[in-house]
């Protein structure tokens, strides 16, 4: 549900609440490219978040009925479903004991790895890259996201960031593999945790499930923050993607978004209400996913550092130029 606009005394606190976020992006990434979605969603990142975080809220019954609206939609506008939303199905289907369905949309998905059969998703046309870089050497179609590395002290962190990292990266013109089908097999073939699936050696990752590259996330901030008269929320998350064949760094970015409070140009005063507002407001509702929609949205789409198109995405052309430096997308609070 998008953040509501809430009044105090008048005045709407959330617009300026609003514009300190939006300030926050453009200080670490700058403008993002506007580009129009190639696939329909539907509640896809809801359900995937709701799933770790609210799991009666989200049965494989509820999931099978969006998932399943979201697929009719599409077939109604005559989109495409978005990668990994069939595979999801089917793994709702399987936890339902409903084998045959489970199977039926397994077979919808664009790739299948052991759960899923390798195949094409729109032909071989060849990606939009630099012939200089190394995404132009690799030439990756299809990106596996490994759970982040967790430095936060906020549990659901990695889930929030993994439900809002499919949408951006699959837009950008590549395959993403399921990203609650990964967590869950990796799990199952004996690896709990995300320490230890970030272990995993590239060649295995690529014999056994297939992917031409792998995501890695490391977050290192996220959710509230009190401060002497302020307060505000964070997400901040390193991302390096990596060739499975190669080792090869492909592309990195800092992933940065927060919300904070001021005091609206009413002094010291106006300062502490702003902060008991925030943090009445963060307590009521979790700003995180969005934000963490926003920070991924801005470092994958940035004009000159941001991820370059996939062979899937054939209009406005990445324009290569060099990666900001690491100063330039520092926290600016620091």
């Amino acid at each position: 549900m998008p953040y509501q606009h809430k009044r105090h005394h008048g005045k709407t606190y959330s617009r300026t609440a609003a514009r300190a976020t939006l300030l926050a992006i453009a200080i670490v990434s700058g403008c993002a490219t506007p580009q129009a979605d190639l696939y329909q969603w539907g509640r896809y990142e809801t359900l995937i978040l709701d799933m770790y975080t609210k799991p009666g809220k989200a049965t494989p019954a509820e999931q099978i009925q969006q998932l399943e609206a979201t697929i009719q939609l599409a077939e109604n506008q005559n989109t495409l479903v978005g990668p990994g939303i069939y595979a999801h199905l089917g793994f709702m289907y399987t936890l339902a004991n409903k084998p045959e369905k489970a199977q039926a949309a397994f077979e919808q998905e664009p790739t299948w790895i052991g759960i899923l059969a390798l195949c094409a998703l729109f032909g071989c046309e060849s990606p939009h890259h630099d012939h200089n870089t190394a995404m132009a050497r690799a030439k990756p179609r299809s990106i596996l996201v490994i759970p982040p590395l967790n430095n936060s002290i906020e549990v659901y962190a990695p889930y929030v960031f993994l439900s809002t990292i499919t949408k951006p990266l699959a837009e950008k013109g590549f395959y993403v593999y399921p990203v609650a089908v990964i967590d869950h097999f990796l799990k199952e073939n004996g690896l709990p945790t995300p320490a230890e699936m970030n272990q995993v050696p590239l060649d295995a990752l690529r014999k056994n499930i297939g992917a031409d590259a792998v995501l890695y996330t490391n977050i290192e901030q996220w959710g509230q923050k009190f401060e002497i008269i302020s307060s505000r929320t964070v997400v901040s998350a390193q991302m390096r993607l990596v060739d499975t064949r190669s080792g090869e760094l492909l592309w990195n970015a800092h992933a940065y978004a927060q919300q904070q409070s001021n005091d609206s140009g009413n002094g010291w005063a106006g300062a502490i209400i702003g902060a008991v507002i925030t943090q009445i407001l963060s307590n009521a509702q979790d700003l995180t996913p969005e934000l963490s929609r926003q920070a991924n949205e801005a470092a994958i789409r940035h004009t000159q550092s941001g991820l370059p198109n996939g062979p899937y995405r054939q209009t406005d052309p990445f324009v290569s130029t060099e990666r900001v430096s690491a100063e330039q997308t520092a926290d600016p609070t620091q």
